[in-house]
Formats: C-alpha cells, sequence, structure tokens
C-alpha cells in the first residue's frame, strides 16, 4: 500500500475548503496535514464543518506562517483560496517547501494561475497577480486530461471546463 501522502490546504475556511475536506476524508492516499485559514487559526476544522465531525477531531485551522512545521519530504498543496489571494498564498506554501527541502506538487482552484504570463493575467482580471514570477510553473488543465507528462503544479482552468468534464 503506498504511503499516504499529506495535504495542505490553503484558503480551507470557505465553501471549496470544506468540499475538498470531504473528499479528503474518503481519499485512500492523502491526510490533512494543515488547513489555512487567516479567519479561523486555531478553530477545530469540525466545529466550521460539521459534516467532517469526527473525521480529525485534533484537527485545527492554522496561519500559513506556521506552515514549515507541518512539512515533511514531500506533501499536496492544494489552493482553495479566492482569486487574487491564492497566489500569494502558493508563493508562500511554495517558499516554505523550499526551505524544508519538501517536493511539492501544487493545485490551484483559483483563476491565479490559469495563463502562463502576468500581462494576460493582468489584462483579464484588471488587476497585478501576486506571483508572477511563479506563473510558468504552472499548467492550466483538468488533471483528469494529463495523460502524457503530468505536471507538477496546475492552475485549475475553471467552472466551464470543470462543468464540460462533468
Amino acid at each position: 500500500m503506498p504511503e499516504s501522502i499529506p495535504a495542505i490546504v490553503l484558503g480551507g475556511s470557505g465553501y471549496v475548503g470544506g468540499e475538498l475536506l470531504r473528499l479528503l476524508a474518503s481519499h485512500p492516499y492523502m491526510q490533512p496535514a494543515a488547513v489555512v485559514s487567516r479567519s479561523r487559526r486555531h478553530e477545530a476544522v469540525d466545529a466550521v464543518f460539521p459534516n467532517l465531525h469526527g473525521v480529525w477531531p485534533d484537527l485545527r485551522f492554522t496561519a500559513i506562517d506556521d506552515l514549515p512545521d507541518t512539512l515533511g519530504d514531500r506533501c499536496a498543496i492544494f489552493s482553495t483560496a479566492a482569486h487574487g489571494a491564492s497566489a500569494q498564498l502558493v508563493d508562500r506554501a511554495l517558499g516554505a517547501c523550499a526551505e524544508r527541502q519538501c517536493v511539492p506538487s501544487v493545485v490551484d482552484v483559483s483563476a491565479d494561475f490559469r495563463f502562463r504570463d502576468p500581462e494576460a493575467y493582468e489584462a483579464v482580471y484588471g488587476v497585478e497577480h501576486g506571483a508572477p514570477d511563479r506563473m510558468p510553473m504552472f499548467r492550466s488543465l483538468l488533471p483528469e486530461h494529463a495523460t502524457i507528462r503530468k505536471p507538477r503544479h496546475v492552475g485549475h482552468p475553471g467552472c466551464f471546463a470543470t462543468g464540460m468534464l462533468l
């Protein structure tokens, strides 16, 4: 049986974070190592998401600054933060991984890593990108369709593409 992969959920106190945690509850190979939330720091995860009561009774929301303490040699990072906030959180998480020599794989479900360059992002969203140097590290695709070469970091293409897949 493969070793469990620690999962880090950024922006984990919102609806998408809760749904991701619900899916992780039945995942055979991933367990949450940290759920990052600025507004819910130190609160029990199952107090915010009662449907998870008893699944991880000791799991609490943490701050992004506490992330290095949870890192091992590899991890999966899911950013469920809002568009415009996700890039900075991902940047900080990747920085923490580099410090700890942790090999991460990132899935960003916001719009922050859908484009390859900051100019395209700014033209569409009207704001500067929060981590423009990280943009080339990501591929915008549905992970289910990465059959030739699986990228390490994925910027999810959005609700329309997801709806088409479903």
